[in-house]
């Protein structure tokens, strides 16, 4: 109607779909190219990828052109310098004026760098430098004739520091060459020296003098470790003086920190370089070590920080502050030989007797902090090598104070930690570097003892113990009350000591006879063995009664966890030579080893909730020969039923 209303005619009818129609339509995702959904993007996808490739090509491409392009230019620009430079000063001979030398001659130096530059121009440039030095640097007037003149002198420095870098002796291998790179470091040596007279531009509360004293270090270092002597201790000569200049002369006791150039020295030189003492000579850190409060700030520099070693008024050592070349055992072999004169290869009586009354000269306070920083440093070390100082008898002579308490801790922890470096490696060496360590304790004459002293005073435990029975059967006398827990009653500040003490007599066990172990009794007698033996058998005993659940006393860390563990596996060493010891030949008296495994005692000290009381004889016979029947019938029906007895069996 509203069509008609309207003067239209109404559309007609669909006609019917045709088969092919039919069969289009069931097919209602595909598009008109025929394509599905699915299709279609997979291709926008690869075409995308296709544009992005083009693009990833296109870039690579213009990015190596730019490159090529600005290194064409700056080669060219680099010519162009050096010839315009060689035109005026290629032939001179003339020494310049301190301001034409600051503005002209060294520009261009600096702007292509030392080796850019070649080993010719270089000479020439630092001998005329050294020469304007000697005229009119050494002035107060001439100097202030130059603006800035801290900073333009330092960049004098760092280019004289660049030849040194770079002027390398060993790698020409034309002899003229090689001479040329001698004479430029020789000469960049001398230009320092002039130039750091004063110690003005290194002034180490100027962080930019601060930095350019850390690169002379590492220049230093970089120069002992090639093998050139003279010019490396030259180098070492200046940052010492210069570190007098701008620190107190005198470092105070209670300092809070290191300062700032011993630091630089310590970790950026005498840790950077193997076997320093190739390289310079003692007296030249003289001026360091002459007296109690420099010996104190310079072993302190060496500090890293470590948990288990805590040396005071000290501040930890960040990873900026350690070069590529830093070493925790050179370090400390170092470290040695600059308080003792002693190194690798000192076998002589004489060097050696010197070595040891340096040591026995030490005031405790500072002997404290030496052994405590080889501490730090021998557990920072990521490899199985330990310093080799640790490996002599005469350097735990040298360090063994009697009586002193805070020296034979901080001596228990660095043998503990030396003793427990790269446990986890089986080599022979490792384990041959391992005895000689322990070897070096057990062996200094009344070391031994006076471990024991102290430890039977700390623990608290008795010193020896006579072989009658103490009670009705002695099993009261030959356990120790105060470790019946096992490892978690010793305190942590006595587990390395009783740990060292473990694996130290333990060594010496290995290859002490039966004359010296029962006639001579040189070492201990019989009556402190049996005080020994019942020490290591209670600790072992209790801590295989120790129940699971039972937690550690104060902290269950791991930490401690682990030192228990390292605990007991030493006095498990102990109590193996001590048992064999007594197998060979009796020294014990009867049912000594059971005593600490006696119900009755267990009871007695009330630690039934933390040890479990172990079966009697009896009941642990008949429980065994249970079990193994058991065992047996569960065999036999395994093989005869199939799998039916694995079911009876774990039944």
């Amino acid at each position: 109607a509203r069509c008609l209303a309207r003067g239209t005619r109404r559309a007609p009818a669909m006609p019917p779909p045709s088969d092919f129609e039919l069969l289009r339509g069931k097919d209602a995702r595909r598009g008109v190219s025929g394509e599905t959904k699915h299709e279609l993007l997979a291709r926008a996808s690869l075409e995308r990828q296709v544009r992005a490739d083009a693009r990833r090509k296109k870039h690579g491409a213009l990015t190596v052109q730019r490159i090529w392009r600005g290194r064409r230019v700056a080669a060219s620009v680099r010519a162009s310098v050096l010839a315009s430079w060689d035109l005026e000063y290629g032939s001179s001979r003339v020494t310049p004026s301190l301001i034409e030398l600051l503005d002209k001659l060294l520009p261009p130096l600096l702007m292509v760098g030392a080796q850019n530059a070649g080993a010719q121009r270089t000479l020439r440039g630092l001998a005329l430098a050294l020469g304007t030095c000697n005229a009119e640097m050494g002035t107060t007037d001439g100097r202030q004739k130059v603006q800035h003149w801290t900073q333009r002198a330092r960049r004098l420095s760092a280019f004289a520091l660049d030849v040194l870098c770079t002027a390398s002796r060993t790698s020409a291998e034309d002899p003229c060459v090689a001479s040329l790179a001698n004479a430029s470091r020789e000469c960049a040596v001398r230009l320092l020296t002039a130039l750091h007279g004063d110690g003005v531009l290194v002034r180490l509360d100027d962080p930019l003098g601060s930095k350019h004293h850390l690169t002379m270090c590492d220049v230093a270092a970089s120069l002992a470790r090639e093998g050139d002597r003279a010019n490396a201790q030259s180098l070492v000569r200046i940052t010492l003086n210069t570190m007098d200049t701008w620190e107190p002369a005198e470092p105070t006791e209670t300092s809070d920190c290191t300062p700032l150039g011993l630091r630089h020295v310590a970790l950026r030189f005498v840790a950077a370089v193997p076997s320093l003492h190739k390289a310079v000579d003692v007296h030249v850190f003289a001026k360091v070590m002459s007296s109690r409060a420099k010996v104190k700030a310079f072993l302190k520099a060496f500090y890293m920080g470590t948990e288990e070693s805590a040396v005071p008024g000290t501040e930890s050592t960040r990873s900026s502050d350690l070069s590529s070349h830093f070493d925790p055992v050179t370090a400390a072999d170092n470290l040695v030989w600059l308080v003792t004169g002693w190194h690798v290869g000192c076998n002589g009586h004489t060097q050696i007797t010197q070595a040891r009354q340096k040591l026995v000269a030490l005031d405790d306070e500072t002997l404290v902090v030496f052994l405590e920083v080889l501490t730090s440093l021998t557990q920072t070390s990521n490899t199985a090598s330990t310093p080799n100082s640790l490996r002599e008898v005469w350097f735990v002579m040298g360090v063994f104070r009697e009586g002193n308490e805070p020296a034979i801790d901080a001596l228990a922890k660095l043998f503990w930690a030396a003793a427990s470096t790269g446990t986890s490696s089986s080599s022979i060496d490792h384990n041959k570097d391992r005895r000689r360590i322990l070897g070096a304790v057990a062996f200094a004459p009344g070391v031994l003892l006076q471990m024991w002293r102290r430890l039977a005073v700390r623990l608290p435990v008795a010193v020896s113990i006579s072989d009658s029975p103490g009670g009705a059967d002695g099993s009261g006398l030959w356990c120790s009350p105060t470790l019946a827990l096992g490892a978690v009653s010793v305190s942590a500040t006595d587990v390395p000591l009783l740990g060292l003490f473990s694996l130290a007599y333990g060594h010496l066990l290995s290859v002490l006879d039966d004359d010296e172990f029962f006639k001579t009794q040189n070492t201990f007698t019989l009556h402190t063995q049996i005080a020994i033996a019942a020490c290591a058998n209670t600790l072992v005993v209790r801590e295989r009664l120790r129940r699971s659940s039972a937690g550690t006393r104060g902290s269950s860390s791991a930490t401690q966890n682990h030192d228990h563990a390292r605990l007991t596996a030493a006095v498990v060493s102990l109590l193996k030579g001590l048992v064999t010891r007594d197998a060979r030949r009796k020294f014990t008296p009867p049912k000594f080893w059971l005593a600490p495994a006696d119900a009755t005692q267990i009871d007695k000290q009330r630690v039934t909730r933390e040890i479990m009381k172990p079966l009697p004889p009896e009941a642990a016979a008949s429980a065994l020969m249970g079990l193994e029947a058991t065992t047996r019938s569960g065999k036999q029906s395994s093989a005869t039923n199939g799998t039916g007895g694995d079911t009876k069996f774990l039944a």
